[in-house]
């Protein structure tokens, strides 16, 4: 059992989690739907809530997953009292939370998988709340390498070929 002070956030789960810095960041979850952000650091083991720089804060509370590139996490979709399709970034520097959504970025909100590749985040299936077509198989690539984010569609969802639409 890991022995800490300070805090600890709520009990949580569907939360966006990095490590940067030798630091746990973890950000929303469900019990209750969390907004906050919290950090564990590794070496001294102590919990800290963080605050935003500024007002603006993501809407998402669950159902998301967090990468990170460079000292920026970005979180994609989520749920709350509605559906959420926006792209959050949080300067892990600065704790300063910015929508970063590209225009027209469309992507199942919740259930997805994603990874970073090069300076690229790729998103993958999902569960789309927005349409009738529920599990997608869609593939999302989203350019984070310079000051504003372009969405490329790789794999539209039932492109011939691509296995049958589904949830990671």
């Amino acid at each position: 059992e890991l022995s800490v002070t300070g805090g600890p956030p709520g009990i949580r789960y569907d939360a966006a989690v990095v490590v940067y810095n030798n630091k746990l960041i973890v950000s929303g979850g469900a019990n209750h739907h969390q907004n906050n952000t919290w950090e564990l650091d590794l070496s001294t083991k102590e919990w800290n809530e963080k605050t935003s720089l500024t007002s603006t804060t993501p809407d998402y509370a669950r159902h998301v997953k967090a990468v990170r590139y460079g000292n920026k996490m970005f979180v994609w979709g989520g749920n709350t009292s509605g559906n959420v399709q926006k792209l959050w970034q949080l300067n892990l520097d600065t704790y300063q939370w910015t929508d970063v959504t590209p225009s027209g970025m469309v992507h199942p909100n919740r259930y997805y998988g994603v990874a970073v590749w090069n300076s690229k985040i790729i998103y993958f299936g999902g569960h789309d709340d927005f349409t009738s077509t529920g599990n997608q198989n869609v593939v999302t690539e989203v350019d984070v390498s310079g000051s504003t984010y372009t969405r490329i569609v790789k794999i539209a969802n039932g492109a011939s070929g691509s296995p049958p639409g589904r949830i990671v």
